[in-house]
């Protein structure tokens, strides 16, 4: 479900879009243009479209969907039962038939890759939290350079995935946080393009190039020299330790622990919806506090618990028993405590209701989503 595919990227149409947040914006459109921190700064214009204020996150996945029939809960986290460190999948495997072929794949994944991927999210934990609090950059200029990093992949559809684009985010983090060096509003602009250019080079297969990072990203603001020295710079103040864990891998993790490599495709609509919110957290500094997680928790339960709300099938009592279940197991699955699971989801039901407030100019994460 969540492996690699190489010319693609994770896409939410316009109905599922407007569950996250609500709409009444129109724009203008125009191609890839520089980031620039001063007020008159071109950003990315959008062509003029009205969007319908909806009241729900996930109302399109109850529209064609009956949860018994589809088997949503073939590991269904009502169901869960965790006990010390057997995965669910392993513990479902064993107790069903073995000649099923996601079963059978699911196996194979967990004696191969589980345990090694585990160690590495648990060991190589990189913290983004404060990363611009001993700099002089302003966090709405951060965000806007988070936002365009959207647009600049959203124009490689066919070679980045939203992999490169969580790189980009915590290379740019990791690199503030980490440098002895004091930057300016004015550097974010070279340090975005340079955190894109590794990142692209790490993740995707067919990465931009550099000619393309100067003109076509840049518009030749900076020489491919400059580029080059800021990148060796950001690669030698890390350390080279450019491949810890993105809040993606947390996300996509906790959803296989939940779900398995299940292709239910209800379950692909809650995954990409979580992917959508997770990329709007990103805008926000205060969200990066958050361990990554606890905020992937946070955002699977919020995205879940949405989605059985919706469900005009099951009545409330029923809705609020399967809530209760569902929270309960994502807090023993991912191990943390409830009261902060709680804290974290309360702010992100908060940035979601407000992001188009707070952040009025900053329209690539619906556009290119």
């Amino acid at each position: 479900m969540f492996a690699r595919r190489n010319g693609s990227r994770l896409k939410l149409n316009e109905t599922q879009k407007n569950f996250v947040i609500k709409r009444a914006c129109s724009t203008n459109k125009s191609s890839i243009s520089s980031l620039n921190t001063s007020n008159s700064s071109k950003f990315f214009q959008f062509e003029d479209k009205t969007h319908p204020e909806d009241g729900k996150l996930l109302d399109l996945l109850s529209e064609n969907e009956n949860l018994q029939k589809s088997q949503i809960y073939h590991l269904q986290m009502s169901s869960f039962q965790i006990h010390n460190d057997e995965s669910v999948q392993q513990r479902y495997a064993l107790s069903d038939d073995v000649n099923n072929p996601q079963l059978r794949r699911n196996i194979t994944y967990n004696w191969h890759y589980h345990h090694d991927h585990q160690q590495y999210l648990c060991q190589d934990t990189v913290s983004f939290s404060f990363s611009i609090k001993k700099h002089g950059i302003k966090e709405m200029l951060r965000a806007k350079m988070i936002d365009w990093m959207i647009e600049v992949f959203g124009n490689y559809p066919t070679t980045t995935t939203s992999q490169t684009y969580f790189r980009a985010v915590g290379l740019l983090d990791a690199f503030l946080k980490k440098t002895s060096m004091y930057y300016y509003d004015g550097d974010v602009h070279l340090m975005g393009i340079s955190c894109m250019f590794i990142a692209s080079k790490l993740e995707d297969i067919y990465h931009i190039p550099l000619n393309d990072i100067v003109t076509r990203v840049g518009h030749n603001k900076f020489n491919s020299l400059k580029v080059k020295n800021m990148e060796q710079t950001i690669l030698e103040t890390l350390q080279f330790n450019v491949y810890f864990p993105t809040p993606l891998d947390y996300l996509q993790n906790l959803f296989y622990k939940c779900f398995s490599l299940n292709d239910n495709q209800t379950l692909q609509n809650i995954y990409e919806t979580c992917i959508y919110i997770l990329k709007m957290c990103m805008h926000d500094l205060h969200m990066l506090n958050f361990t990554p997680n606890l905020l992937s928790a946070a955002i699977v339960g919020y995205a879940v618990r949405e989605y059985i709300d919706t469900k005009q099938e099951n009545k409330k009592a029923d809705n609020l028993k399967l809530n209760k279940q569902s929270q309960d197991s994502i807090v023993k699955i991912a191990k943390i405590d409830f009261n902060t699971y709680n804290e974290c989801q309360k702010q992100i039901t908060e940035l979601i209701n407000t992001f188009k407030s707070k952040y009025p100019d900053l329209n690539n994460l619906e556009k290119f989503s």
